[in-house]
Parts: structure tokens; sequence; C-alpha cells
């Protein structure tokens, strides 16, 4: 009778076993951060989101970054489109693959057209991912509350790898000088550019800044997600109204603007060197180590031929002078003293 009994239980038991086998629940696989070798870790890598104002930003960071740090790696890449953040999500949820990708290492640009933001996300693991609003809805109260930086902000955090520091670009006032609607030698603005600032803004430069500013700190600098905002647009402002770097410069070399909204070689140097300052905890800035922008980095094709841009002490003192001026005061409109009205010139 024994031996029945534990026939039977030792058969009970091969049953459970196997049925237990054919039915158990797969493991649940637990996320875990991406591990990279000593060599790809030491790496910075920063990944810029955006349109022109964004493209302007970064154009020049992998050549300050290697300036100023020479014994570190670097890799930045702007994944472009001239697009608000609204279309941009558009394309995020249709998985457009409509973009330019754009690396930047070792003194060059190379571009790869037809990507697609979720790519670009998980191309690396980034160090640092940057995004802005484009131009004029940067200035509109609704662009910053109808869920579009929301959005952005999630999709960025379900695609990229963990261990990255995300970063809202607030970017700069529009230039006032009539030659930027006049000079055929620059590209052409949009018809209603003109009529938009003045609309807007009365085509004072002082009511766009601060607009920007307004906005940026009742929304972005008290958003706990964003690790950073860069104030590319207060440096900028500063080299303008307070240091007087100009405008627009004949021969090109040391101005802030190419054409009515986008920045020069030197005014994207120094929206470089801002968000260097920032990312890397510089209190102040005490030297630039930048000695000239080539030929084939600066801008576009009207730049190009023109040649290299010496980085003089000139051009060191007012990068200086100004990203120091926006880490003191991010979000302050510096002092009116490079030109008496800072209005929109007229072109009719």
């Amino acid at each position: 009778m024994k031996r029945i009994i534990a026939f039977v239980l030792c058969a009970v038991l091969a049953l459970s076993v196997f049925s237990g086998c054919g039915n158990a629940a797969p493991k649940e696989t637990v996320p875990t951060e991406p591990t990279q070798s000593p060599e790809e870790a030491a790496i910075f890598r920063v990944l810029m989101i955006g349109q022109s104002h964004a493209q302007d930003s970064v154009y020049m960071l992998y050549d300050v970054l290697k300036a100023e740090m020479p014994d570190k790696e670097f890799y930045v890449v702007d994944i472009y489109q001239p697009l608000s953040l609204e279309e941009h999500v558009a394309n995020i949820r249709s998985d457009a693959a409509v973009y330019d990708f754009i690396e930047f290492k070792d003194g060059t640009a190379n571009k790869i057209e037809g990507y697609r933001i979720s790519v670009a996300l998980k191309q690396a693991q980034w160090d640092l991912i940057i995004f802005n609003e484009a131009t004029w809805p940067q200035t509109d109260e609704f662009q910053h509350t109808d869920g579009d930086i929301a959005f952005m902000k999630n999709y960025i955090k379900e695609n990229a790898a963990p261990g990255y520091k995300l970063a809202y670009n607030a970017t700069w006032a529009q230039p006032i000088s009539a030659v930027y609607y006049t000079d055929d030698s620059r590209a052409d603005p949009p018809d209603s550019f003109y009529d938009n600032y003045m609309k807007r803004f009365g085509g004072d430069r002082r009511k766009h800044f601060g607009r920007i500013c307004e906005l940026i700190e009742k929304y972005e600098e008290q958003d706990p997600d964003f690790d950073y905002v860069f104030h590319s647009g207060t440096a900028i402002q500063y080299a303008s109204e307070t240091h007087g770097v100009p405008e627009a410069d004949p021969d090109r070399k040391y101005d802030l603007y190419r054409d009515y909204t986008h920045l020069s070689d030197f005014g994207r140097l120094i929206v470089a060197y801002q968000i260097y300052a920032q990312a890397f905890g510089l209190t102040e800035l005490t030297e630039v180590n930048v000695n000239v922008i080539p030929a084939h980095m600066r801008a576009t094709f009207r730049e190009r031929p023109l040649g290299d841009i010496e980085i003089t002490q000139t051009h060191k003192e007012a990068i200086m002078a100004s990203v120091n001026y926006a880490l003191q005061n991010p979000n302050k409109a510096p002092e009116q003293v490079a030109r008496q009205e800072p209005i929109l010139e007229a072109i009719h």
C-alpha cells in the first residue's frame, strides 16, 4: 500500500512540475541603464533637436568644448528641420524621416538626410539633450502650456537611454537693422517677417527680449524636468545692447547676425560659449581658446568664400563679457547703452 501511495505522490509531483513549466510566465525584463566601455563613456555627447536657432546654438559647440577641454572627447549632433515645436511633435507622432542629422567632430560638420528623431534619440547614449521653440511661438504664452513641451520631455524620457541631462534653449530677440531687409547678398526674410515684428512688438528689440525672459522665467525656469535653461538670448542681447557688437558688419567678421533672424558665425560662437559655461558649471568665463572659425565651418555659402575669421582679443572680450552677464543675470535685460533706440529701422 505504501508503495502505491508513494507512486501516486511521485506521479502527482511529476505532473505538477511539467504543468508548471508549461504555464510559467516569462521572466519580466527589468530595463537597466545601458553599459558602455570606459572609452565610450569618456565621450561627452550632445544632441540638439530643433530648427535654425537651435542649429545656430550648437554649430560651434564642438569647437568650443574641444578648445576648452582638449583632453576630453566630444560628439555633438544637431537633428534639424526649420519647424515649430508643434510641427516637430507631429513628425514624431508619424515617425517622419524628414530630418537632417548633422554630426560635429574634429572640425567638420557631416550631414545625413532622411533621419527620424526616434532613431537619433537611440543613436547614442547622450549626456545632454537640448530643444527649443521657434522664433515667434516662443513669445506666445499658449505655446508654453499647450502640451508640446511636455510631449517632448516625455518622448525623450521614453526613448533616450537614461543618464542624460535635459535643457531648454532660450533664444534671442531679432535684429533691427534695415540692412537685413535690403541687402541682396543676405538671405531674404519671409514676406511677413518685418510686419510680424512690428505687429508683435512695435519693432522694439527690448520688448521682444523682455517677452522671452518673462515666459522663460514663468515656465521653463520653474520646470523641474529641465536640468538647465541655456540663456543664449541673454548673451546675444548683452553683446548687442551693452557691449556694442554691431548687428551687421560689412566684412562679416565682428557682428551678431547674418540675416533677419539667424546668428552670424561670431554670434554662433558666443552662444556656444554660453552653453559650454552653463553645462559645465562655470560661474565665470575667464578665457576663450578658440582662435579661428575656419571658412569651411562658416554658416552658409554666402559666408564661406569670405575666408576664416580670426578670433581676436576684441572678439574674446565680447564673448567673456556677454557670457558672464548671462551667467549672473539670466533673465534680465542688460543696460541699454550701445544704441539710443533699438527699434526696427524703416525699409520703405
